[in-house]
C-alpha cells in the first residue's frame, strides 16, 4: 500500500492476501500475516509475540527477515519491559519506537538506525499479543505504512478469534499447550471505526452510531484505514441503501444528514441534486447490471468539483470510490491552454512569413511584425534599429513616443547598451525587469522612464553572417520569457532580418529612383502666350510613386507647342533612367522640327535599340 497506489488497487491486493490465507490457522496464519505486513509496509523484517500461559509474558511465535541469533533477546519479553510489542499488548493501540529507545530500556537490540512498529492482536476475548515490523530509517512511519500493518494485523486477529471460538488454541513455539489467554481488564480497546466484514468488505451495522449515522462498531484497524483515507468511499446494497461511508464520503454526501440505511437516490434528492442531469444514477445502474467496474470523471453535483469515480460491483451491492481531481483537471486545462497558445504562435509564424514576403518597404515590415509578433507574446512595443557605420539609427517603431525615439536615434555603437552588445556578440539578450536593466546598464537608466517599458527582448538582425542591427520587442510589465518563447523569438529574428534587409535595399533604391525622377521631370512648365498649361503627377497605384512616366511641354516655332506624355513599363531606377533618355530624345527630335509622324518613328527606332542592348 504505497503512498502513490490508488485505494482501489490496495483494496484488491488486500482481498488477494486474505483469500490466499483463508485456510491457514495457528502459526502458519501468523507467519503468513507477518510476511505480508512486512512486504506491504516496506519493512526490513518482523516478529509476532503471543501471550504465554500464566504470567510468563510475551513469547516469540513467528519471525520474518531477521536472523534468530539477532532476535534471541526477543524470545521472551516481560510485559513491563517497555518494548514496543509489550506496550502495544498492554495499551491495545499501535506503538512506534526507535531502536535507540528500545536498547536504552531493555537488553533487546535491533539494527541501529531503525525502529519498531508494533500493532496489538485483538480478539473478542482480549489482546492476544502483538505483530511488530522493523522499519528503516528510524523515522515516524507514514500513515500508509501504519495502515498496511494495521489492516493485515486486524485480519489475522479476526482469523485468530474465529479459530479460538471453535476451540482451536494457537500454540507458541515455547508452549504447545496452555489455557486461552485471558482478557486483561486493564487493556484498552482500539478506537471504534466503520464495520468491516470478511475479506475486507464493508457491512452495515445493526445499531449505527455517530453524528451522521456511520457504522462504528467493529474494533479493527481496517475500518480506521478506510475511514481515514483521503478519497471518498461508500457502499450501497442491492436495494441501493447506503451501508458504509467514510469521512470524506460523508462530506461529499452531506455530513449533516443521517446516511446509513437511506437509499442513495433519497440522499441526493435531499441535497436537491438532479440525478438525470448528473448522469450518476444511470452509470451506477449500468455498472450493477453489467457486473463490470466502470471509471469516469464527473463534476460532483454538491460541490461542483471534479472527481474520478470508480464503480466496483460486489455481491449484493456496489462500492464507489471518488478521488478529487480538480487540481489535475486544472493542470490539464493549463497544458491544453499552453498547447493552444503554441499552436496559435505557430500559426502566427506562418502568417508572419506570408506578411513579410509581401512587405516591400520598411514601413510594411514594421507593420507586419507589429501585427503578427507582438500580440502572441503580449508585447507592447517594437523598435527596429539599423547600424549605419558606427551609428545606430531607428528604422521603424511601434508603441514609443517621438521624444524617446529622438533620444536613442543616432547613438554610437561604442556606447555600452543592450543594442551595442547584441551587435558585437550577434546573440539575443533578454531582460525581464527594470531592476535588471538598471543593474546591468546603470548609465542607460535615464531612458527607462521615457520608454515606459518594463521588459525587453533584444534580437540580432543577422544577414549573410553579419549583424545589420537589432530588433527590440518590449513589454509594459515585467516578463520572464521561458525557453520556448526565447527560442521562438530567436527563430523569428532570422525571418525579420531577411525582410528588413530586403526592405532597406528597396527603400534605398526607391529613394534614389524618386530623386532621379524628380531631377528628370521639368521643374516648371514654360510660360506660353498662346496656350495655358498645367500638370500634376499622380501615381496610378498606392505606394508606387516612382517609375517611367513623364510629361513635358516643348515650345516650337511658328507659335506651336508639343505636349508630351510618356510611359516606360516598370518602376525603379532602370525605368527612371530610360525615361530620362527618352525625354532627352524627344526634346532633340522636336528641336529638329520633324513632323510628329517622323518624330514618333525615329523615337520608336531609339526604343528598339534600347531594348536590344544587353
Amino acid at each position: 500500500m504505497s503512498e502513490q497506489a490508488p485505494v482501489g488497487a490496495a483494496a484488491i491486493r488486500l482481498r488477494v492476501i486474505t483469500t490466499a490465507g483463508e485456510s491457514l490457522s495457528g502459526g502458519d496464519l501468523l507467519s503468513f500475516a507477518l510476511d505480508h505486513a512486512v512486504t506491504e509496509s516496506g519493512g526490513l523484517g518482523g516478529m509476532v509475540h503471543l501471550r504465554g500461559p500464566g504470567n510468563c509474558g510475551l513469547l516469540l511465535t513467528a519471525v520474518h527477515g531477521l536472523l534468530r541469533t539477532a532476535v534471541r533477546n526477543w524470545a521472551e519479553i516481560e510485559e513491563a519491559s517497555g518494548t514496543a510489542p509489550a506496550r502495544a499488548a498492554a495499551l491495545g493501540t499501535p506503538v512506534w519506537q526507535p531502536a535507540e529507545i528500545i536498547e536504552d530500556r531493555t537488553g533487546a537490540t535491533l539494527p541501529a538506525g531503525g525502529g519498531l512498529l508494533a500493532v496489538p492482536l485483538i480478539v473478542p476475548e482480549g489482546i492476544q499479543g502483538a505483530l511488530s515490523v522493523l522499519m528503516a530509517p528510524a523515522e515516524e512511519p507514514t500513515p500508509q505504512q501504519r495502515a498496511a500493518v494495521e489492516v493485515v494485523t486486524a485480519w489475522a486477529a479476526l482469523r485468530l478469534g474465529q479459530f479460538s471460538a471453535d476451540g482451536q488454541q494457537v500454540q507458541s513455539q515455547h508452549s504447545r499447550e496452555g489455557p486461552r489467554p485471558p482478557r486483561r481488564e486493564g487493556a484498552r480497546r482500539p478506537r471504534s471505526g466503520p464495520a468491516i466484514g470478511r475479506y475486507g468488505e464493508p457491512v452495515r451495522s445493526a445499531s449505527p452510531e455517530g453524528s451522521s449515522g456511520t457504522a462504528l462498531t467493529a474494533p479493527d484497524s481496517m475500518s480506521r484505514a478506510l475511514w481515514q483515507m483521503s478519497d471518498a468511499f461508500f457502499v450501497v446494497d442491492g436495494a441501493w441503501r447506503v451501508t458504509f461511508v467514510n469521512a470524506e464520503a460523508e462530506r461529499l454526501l452531506g455530513a449533516s444528514h443521517a446516511l446509513l440505511g437511506r437509499t442513495l437516490w433519497d440522499i441526493f434528492a435531499s441535497l436537491r441534486v438532479d440525478l438525470a442531469a448528473s448522469g450518476l444514477e444511470a452509470r451506477c445502474r449500468e455498472a450493477v447490471d453489467s457486473g463490470a467496474p466502470a471509471t469516469f470523471e464527473m463534476r460532483w453535483p454538491t460541490n461542483q468539483r471534479w472527481y474520478l469515480v470508480r464503480l466496483v460491483p460486489v455481491p449484493d451491492g456496489l462500492t464507489v470510490y471518488a478521488a478529487d481531481v480538480t487540481e489535475s483537471q486544472a493542470r490539464a486545462a493549463e497544458r491544453a491552454a499552453g498547447e493552444r497558445a503554441a499552436a496559435e504562435r505557430t500559426a502566427r509564424v506562418t502568417e508572419l512569413t506570408t506578411a513579410l514576403a509581401q512587405a516591400l518597404t520598411m514601413r510594411d515590415v514594421v507593420a507586419a511584425i507589429a501585427a503578427w509578433v507582438l500580440p502572441p507574446f503580449s508585447a507592447s512595443g517594437l523598435v527596429i534599429q539599423i547600424i549605419e557605420g558606427r551609428v545606430i539609427r531607428v528604422a521603424g517603431s511601434v508603441g514609443y513616443s517621438r521624444a524617446f525615439l529622438d533620444k536613442i536615434d543616432g547613438t554610437s555603437v561604442t556606447t555600452v547598451s543592450p543594442v551595442s552588445e547584441v551587435y558585437r556578440s550577434g546573440k539575443p539578450d533578454f531582460i525581464g525587469s527594470s531592476e535588471e536593466y538598471v543593474a546591468r546598464y546603470p548609465l542607460m537608466s535615464g531612458l527607462l522612464s521615457a520608454s515606459g517599458k518594463a521588459a525587453w527582448a533584444f534580437l540580432p538582425l543577422i544577414v549573410s553572417g553579419r549583424c545589420i542591427g537589432c530588433c527590440v520587442i518590449s513589454f509594459a510589465e515585467s516578463r520572464l520569457l521561458n525557453g520556448e518563447e526565447q527560442a521562438l523569438l530567436t527563430a523569428l529574428s532570422g525571418l525579420m532580418a531577411q525582410a528588413i534587409e530586403r526592405a532597406r535595399l528597396y527603400d534605398t533604391e526607391h529613394t534614389r529612383a524618386k530623386e532621379l525622377q524628380r531631377g528628370l521631370l521639368p521643374r516648371a512648365l514654360p510660360s506660353l502666350r498662346f496656350v495655358d498649361t498645367a500638370a500634376r503627377y499622380l501615381p496610378a497605384s498606392e505606394g508606387i510613386d516612382v517609375g517611367g512616366d513623364w510629361y513635358d511641354v516643348i515650345p516650337l516655332s511658328s507659335a506651336r507647342v508639343a505636349l508630351v506624355v510618356g510611359d516606360v513599363m516598370g518602376h525603379g531606377l532602370p525605368e527612371a533612367a530610360t525615361m530620362g533618355r527618352l525625354r532627352t530624345a524627344v526634346h532633340t527630335l522636336a528641336d529638329l522640327e520633324f513632323p510628329p509622324a517622323e518624330l514618333l518613328s525615329r523615337l520608336n527606332d531609339l526604343v528598339n535599340d534600347l531594348v536590344l542592348q544587353p
